[in-house]
Protein backbone atom coordinates (compact mmCIF):
# COMPACT_ATOMS: atom_id res chain seq x y z
CA UNK A 1 0.00 0.00 0.00
CA UNK A 2 1.24 3.44 -0.87
CA UNK A 3 2.41 5.10 2.38
CA UNK A 4 1.24 8.43 1.06
CA UNK A 5 -2.37 7.19 1.06
CA UNK A 6 -2.12 6.45 4.79
CA UNK A 7 -0.83 9.96 5.40
CA UNK A 8 -3.70 11.43 3.39
CA UNK A 9 -6.32 9.52 5.35
CA UNK A 10 -4.81 10.48 8.66
CA UNK A 11 -5.03 14.15 7.81
CA UNK A 12 -8.80 14.17 7.36
CA UNK A 13 -10.55 15.80 10.34
CA UNK A 14 -14.15 16.64 11.31
CA UNK A 15 -12.81 19.67 13.13
CA UNK A 16 -11.30 21.10 9.96
CA UNK A 17 -13.73 22.02 7.22
CA UNK A 18 -11.18 21.93 4.41
CA UNK A 19 -9.84 18.62 5.71
CA UNK A 20 -13.11 16.80 5.45
CA UNK A 21 -15.32 18.47 8.05
CA UNK A 22 -17.50 19.93 5.31
CA UNK A 23 -18.45 16.39 4.31
CA UNK A 24 -20.04 15.67 7.71
CA UNK A 25 -23.64 16.96 7.75
CA UNK A 26 -24.67 19.22 10.61
CA UNK A 27 -27.23 17.57 12.84
CA UNK A 28 -30.23 19.49 14.23
CA UNK A 29 -31.98 18.64 17.48
CA UNK A 30 -35.63 19.75 17.15
CA UNK A 31 -36.34 20.02 20.88
CA UNK A 32 -36.32 23.64 21.96
CA UNK A 33 -34.57 24.29 25.26
CA UNK A 34 -36.50 26.88 27.21
CA UNK A 35 -37.55 27.98 30.66
CA UNK A 36 -41.24 27.14 31.02
CA UNK A 37 -43.33 30.23 31.82
CA UNK A 38 -45.86 30.08 34.61
CA UNK A 39 -49.41 28.94 34.02
CA UNK A 40 -52.28 31.41 34.21
CA UNK A 41 -53.67 32.26 37.64
CA UNK A 42 -56.63 34.49 36.81
CA UNK A 43 -58.30 33.09 33.69
CA UNK A 44 -58.99 29.62 35.20
CA UNK A 45 -60.53 31.25 38.30
CA UNK A 46 -62.27 34.34 36.94
CA UNK A 47 -65.75 34.67 35.45
CA UNK A 48 -65.19 34.32 31.70
CA UNK A 49 -67.73 35.44 29.11
CA UNK A 50 -67.00 33.80 25.76
CA UNK A 51 -67.06 35.60 22.43
CA UNK A 52 -70.46 35.94 20.79
CA UNK A 53 -70.76 33.97 17.56
CA UNK A 54 -72.26 36.88 15.61
CA UNK A 55 -70.53 39.89 17.16
CA UNK A 56 -67.40 38.54 18.92
CA UNK A 57 -65.70 41.91 19.51
CA UNK A 58 -68.76 43.97 20.41
CA UNK A 59 -69.10 45.74 23.75
CA UNK A 60 -71.19 43.87 26.29
CA UNK A 61 -73.23 45.57 29.01
CA UNK A 62 -74.56 43.75 32.06
CA UNK A 63 -76.70 44.81 35.03
CA UNK A 64 -75.11 44.53 38.45
CA UNK A 65 -76.61 45.08 41.87
CA UNK A 66 -75.43 48.21 43.64
CA UNK A 67 -73.73 47.07 46.85
CA UNK A 68 -72.11 50.42 47.56
CA UNK A 69 -72.13 52.59 50.65
CA UNK A 70 -75.29 54.40 49.52
CA UNK A 71 -77.22 51.12 49.41
CA UNK A 72 -76.74 47.83 51.25
CA UNK A 73 -75.84 44.21 50.59
CA UNK A 74 -79.33 43.76 49.07
CA UNK A 75 -78.91 46.64 46.65
CA UNK A 76 -81.12 48.98 48.71
CA UNK A 77 -84.01 46.69 49.60
CA UNK A 78 -85.18 47.34 53.19
CA UNK A 79 -87.82 45.36 55.06
CA UNK A 80 -89.39 46.43 58.36
CA UNK A 81 -91.90 45.05 60.76
CA UNK A 82 -95.40 46.48 60.53
CA UNK A 83 -98.81 46.09 62.11
CA UNK A 84 -101.37 43.70 60.76
CA UNK A 85 -103.28 45.47 58.04
CA UNK A 86 -100.88 48.43 58.27
CA UNK A 87 -99.13 50.12 55.37
CA UNK A 88 -96.19 48.10 54.17
CA UNK A 89 -92.73 49.58 53.82
CA UNK A 90 -92.00 50.84 50.32
CA UNK A 91 -88.63 49.65 49.09
CA UNK A 92 -86.62 49.28 45.92
CA UNK A 93 -83.27 48.07 44.72
CA UNK A 94 -80.66 49.86 42.64
CA UNK A 95 -78.91 48.51 39.57
CA UNK A 96 -75.83 49.73 37.75
CA UNK A 97 -74.45 48.94 34.32
CA UNK A 98 -71.13 47.19 33.84
CA UNK A 99 -69.54 47.15 30.38
CA UNK A 100 -66.56 45.44 28.78
CA UNK A 101 -65.18 45.92 25.27
CA UNK A 102 -62.69 43.39 23.88
CA UNK A 103 -59.57 45.23 22.67
CA UNK A 104 -57.15 43.87 20.08
CA UNK A 105 -53.79 42.61 21.27
CA UNK A 106 -51.10 41.40 18.88
CA UNK A 107 -47.48 40.44 18.40
CA UNK A 108 -45.32 39.02 15.63
CA UNK A 109 -41.93 37.49 14.89
CA UNK A 110 -39.88 37.20 11.71
CA UNK A 111 -38.33 33.84 10.77
CA UNK A 112 -36.15 32.97 7.78
CA UNK A 113 -37.70 30.71 5.18
CA UNK A 114 -34.64 28.47 5.49
CA UNK A 115 -35.36 27.85 9.16
CA UNK A 116 -39.00 27.06 8.43
CA UNK A 117 -38.03 24.64 5.64
CA UNK A 118 -35.43 22.77 7.67
CA UNK A 119 -37.26 22.60 11.00
CA UNK A 120 -40.49 20.67 10.46
CA UNK A 121 -41.80 21.56 13.91
CA UNK A 122 -40.93 25.24 13.75
CA UNK A 123 -44.43 26.51 12.99
CA UNK A 124 -45.97 24.55 15.86
CA UNK A 125 -43.20 25.63 18.24
CA UNK A 126 -43.53 29.30 17.32
CA UNK A 127 -47.31 29.17 17.66
CA UNK A 128 -46.99 27.48 21.04
CA UNK A 129 -44.56 30.12 22.30
CA UNK A 130 -46.90 32.87 21.14
CA UNK A 131 -49.80 31.33 23.02
CA UNK A 132 -47.68 31.15 26.16
CA UNK A 133 -46.87 34.82 25.68
CA UNK A 134 -50.65 35.45 25.63
CA UNK A 135 -50.97 33.74 29.02
CA UNK A 136 -48.22 35.90 30.49
CA UNK A 137 -49.57 39.15 29.07
CA UNK A 138 -53.14 38.42 30.17
CA UNK A 139 -52.18 37.35 33.68
CA UNK A 140 -50.18 40.55 34.15
CA UNK A 141 -52.97 42.75 32.82
CA UNK A 142 -55.73 41.03 34.80
CA UNK A 143 -53.69 41.67 37.95
CA UNK A 144 -52.35 45.21 37.46
CA UNK A 145 -53.43 46.55 34.06
CA UNK A 146 -54.26 50.27 33.86
CA UNK A 147 -57.45 49.82 31.81
CA UNK A 148 -56.24 51.94 28.88
CA UNK A 149 -57.38 50.11 25.72
CA UNK A 150 -57.14 46.86 27.65
CA UNK A 151 -58.00 45.06 30.89
CA UNK A 152 -58.39 47.01 34.11
CA UNK A 153 -56.28 45.12 36.63
CA UNK A 154 -57.72 43.68 39.79
CA UNK A 155 -55.42 45.63 42.12
CA UNK A 156 -56.59 48.87 40.49
CA UNK A 157 -60.28 48.13 41.06
CA UNK A 158 -62.38 50.62 42.98
CA UNK A 159 -63.47 47.70 45.18
CA UNK A 160 -59.94 47.09 46.45
CA UNK A 161 -59.13 47.55 50.12
CA UNK A 162 -55.50 48.60 50.39
CA UNK A 163 -54.26 47.27 53.70
CA UNK A 164 -51.39 49.34 55.12
CA UNK A 165 -48.50 47.13 56.19
CA UNK A 166 -47.01 47.70 59.61
CA UNK A 167 -43.40 48.05 58.45
CA UNK A 168 -42.06 49.00 55.04
CA UNK A 169 -40.75 46.12 52.89
CA UNK A 170 -41.85 43.64 55.55
CA UNK A 171 -44.74 41.20 55.85
CA UNK A 172 -45.78 40.67 59.46
CA UNK A 173 -48.22 38.18 60.92
CA UNK A 174 -50.43 41.14 61.88
CA UNK A 175 -50.59 42.18 58.20
CA UNK A 176 -51.86 38.76 57.18
CA UNK A 177 -54.38 38.61 60.00
CA UNK A 178 -55.65 42.09 59.14
CA UNK A 179 -56.07 41.17 55.47
CA UNK A 180 -58.06 38.04 56.35
CA UNK A 181 -60.31 40.11 58.61
CA UNK A 182 -61.23 42.47 55.76
CA UNK A 183 -61.69 39.70 53.19
CA UNK A 184 -65.10 38.57 52.00
CA UNK A 185 -64.84 35.74 49.55
CA UNK A 186 -65.94 32.18 49.12
CA UNK A 187 -64.03 28.98 48.45
CA UNK A 188 -62.38 30.65 45.46
CA UNK A 189 -60.23 32.82 47.74
CA UNK A 190 -56.50 32.64 47.03
CA UNK A 191 -53.35 34.47 48.08
CA UNK A 192 -51.24 35.83 45.25
CA UNK A 193 -47.66 36.71 46.04
CA UNK A 194 -44.35 37.55 44.45
CA UNK A 195 -41.57 34.97 44.85
CA UNK A 196 -39.61 37.77 46.54
CA UNK A 197 -41.82 37.49 49.65
CA UNK A 198 -41.02 33.83 50.38
CA UNK A 199 -38.31 34.64 52.91
CA UNK A 200 -40.73 36.89 54.77
CA UNK A 201 -43.32 34.11 55.01
CA UNK A 202 -40.88 31.39 56.01
CA UNK A 203 -39.50 33.52 58.84
CA UNK A 204 -42.82 34.73 60.23
CA UNK A 205 -43.03 34.28 63.99
CA UNK A 206 -45.70 34.67 66.63
CA UNK A 207 -43.14 36.48 68.72
CA UNK A 208 -41.45 33.31 69.91
CA UNK A 209 -41.91 30.50 67.39
CA UNK A 210 -41.91 30.28 63.66
CA UNK A 211 -45.44 30.11 62.30
CA UNK A 212 -44.50 27.34 59.88
CA UNK A 213 -42.11 24.73 61.18
CA UNK A 214 -40.98 21.19 60.53
CA UNK A 215 -40.38 20.63 64.21
CA UNK A 216 -39.18 22.61 67.17
CA UNK A 217 -38.13 26.07 66.14
CA UNK A 218 -36.79 25.17 62.70
CA UNK A 219 -38.37 26.98 59.77
CA UNK A 220 -40.08 24.68 57.31
CA UNK A 221 -40.71 25.06 53.58
CA UNK A 222 -42.67 27.88 52.07
CA UNK A 223 -46.26 27.37 53.28
CA UNK A 224 -48.81 26.10 50.73
CA UNK A 225 -51.56 28.08 52.44
CA UNK A 226 -52.15 31.03 54.75
CA UNK A 227 -55.09 30.91 57.15
CA UNK A 228 -56.80 28.28 55.05
CA UNK A 229 -56.40 29.98 51.67
CA UNK A 230 -53.94 28.50 49.16
CA UNK A 231 -51.04 30.72 48.15
CA UNK A 232 -49.79 31.01 44.60
CA UNK A 233 -46.52 32.69 43.72
CA UNK A 234 -46.29 34.55 40.44
CA UNK A 235 -43.31 36.24 38.86
CA UNK A 236 -45.74 38.79 37.42
CA UNK A 237 -46.54 40.34 40.81
CA UNK A 238 -44.66 43.44 42.07
CA UNK A 239 -41.58 42.85 44.22
CA UNK A 240 -41.45 42.83 48.02
CA UNK A 241 -42.26 46.23 49.47
CA UNK A 242 -44.45 47.30 46.53
CA UNK A 243 -48.22 47.52 46.56
CA UNK A 244 -49.52 44.13 45.44
CA UNK A 245 -46.53 42.01 46.47
CA UNK A 246 -49.15 40.06 48.44
CA UNK A 247 -52.90 39.99 47.84
CA UNK A 248 -55.87 37.98 49.08
CA UNK A 249 -58.47 37.85 46.34
CA UNK A 250 -61.48 35.98 45.03
CA UNK A 251 -60.95 35.99 41.23
CA UNK A 252 -64.56 34.95 40.58
CA UNK A 253 -65.49 38.62 41.16
CA UNK A 254 -63.31 39.52 38.17
CA UNK A 255 -64.93 39.30 34.72
CA UNK A 256 -63.05 38.49 31.52
CA UNK A 257 -64.74 39.20 28.19
CA UNK A 258 -63.25 37.28 25.30
CA UNK A 259 -63.47 38.52 21.75
CA UNK A 260 -62.34 36.84 18.56
CA UNK A 261 -59.12 34.86 18.42
CA UNK A 262 -56.48 34.02 19.12
CA UNK A 263 -55.38 33.70 15.51
CA UNK A 264 -51.92 32.71 14.31
CA UNK A 265 -51.22 33.56 10.67
CA UNK A 266 -48.13 33.77 8.47
CA UNK A 267 -47.18 35.84 5.43
CA UNK A 268 -44.07 35.76 3.24
CA UNK A 269 -44.99 38.96 1.37
CA UNK A 270 -43.68 41.58 3.81
CA UNK A 271 -40.06 40.38 3.51
CA UNK A 272 -40.43 38.56 0.18
CA UNK A 273 -37.06 39.70 -1.21
CA UNK A 274 -35.30 38.72 2.02
CA UNK A 275 -36.73 35.20 2.12
CA UNK A 276 -38.32 35.78 5.48
CA UNK A 277 -41.80 35.06 6.84
CA UNK A 278 -43.80 37.12 9.32
CA UNK A 279 -45.76 35.07 11.84
CA UNK A 280 -48.27 37.04 13.88
CA UNK A 281 -50.75 36.36 16.63
CA UNK A 282 -53.71 38.54 17.58
CA UNK A 283 -56.80 38.28 19.73
CA UNK A 284 -59.32 40.47 21.54
CA UNK A 285 -59.98 40.60 25.27
CA UNK A 286 -61.05 42.85 28.13
CA UNK A 287 -61.40 42.43 31.87
CA UNK A 288 -62.47 44.26 35.02
CA UNK A 289 -64.04 43.76 38.43
CA UNK A 290 -67.80 44.23 38.40
CA UNK A 291 -67.63 45.59 41.96
CA UNK A 292 -66.53 49.22 42.06
CA UNK A 293 -66.30 49.82 45.82
CA UNK A 294 -65.89 47.85 49.06
CA UNK A 295 -68.97 46.33 50.70
CA UNK A 296 -70.28 47.76 54.01
CA UNK A 297 -70.99 45.26 56.76
CA UNK A 298 -74.69 44.82 57.47
CA UNK A 299 -74.36 45.37 61.19
CA UNK A 300 -71.60 47.98 61.01
CA UNK A 301 -71.80 49.98 57.80
CA UNK A 302 -68.77 52.10 58.71
CA UNK A 303 -66.64 48.96 58.30
CA UNK A 304 -66.12 47.47 54.88
CA UNK A 305 -64.95 44.20 53.40
CA UNK A 306 -63.93 43.22 49.89
CA UNK A 307 -63.01 40.23 47.72
CA UNK A 308 -59.81 42.13 46.83
CA UNK A 309 -57.42 42.85 49.71
CA UNK A 310 -54.08 44.27 48.63
CA UNK A 311 -51.09 44.80 50.89
CA UNK A 312 -49.83 48.35 50.42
Amino acid sequence: MDSRLGELRASQSMGEGTSGGFMVPTQFRPELFQVQPQDAIFRPRATVIPADASYPDAEITMPVLNHGATENIYGGIVVEKCKEGGTKNATDFQLKEFSLTPHEVAGYIVATDKLLRNWPGSSATIGNLMRKAIIGWEDTQFYNGNGVAGPHGLINSGAVINYARATASTIAIADIQGMVTRFTGGPNGVWIGSPTIKTQLMTLTDGTNYVWATGGNVAGPTPPSLYGYPIMYTQRAPALGSTGDLALVDPSYYVIKDGSGPYVTASEHVYFTSNKTVIKIFWNVDGDSWLDEPIPLEGSTSNTVSPFIILE
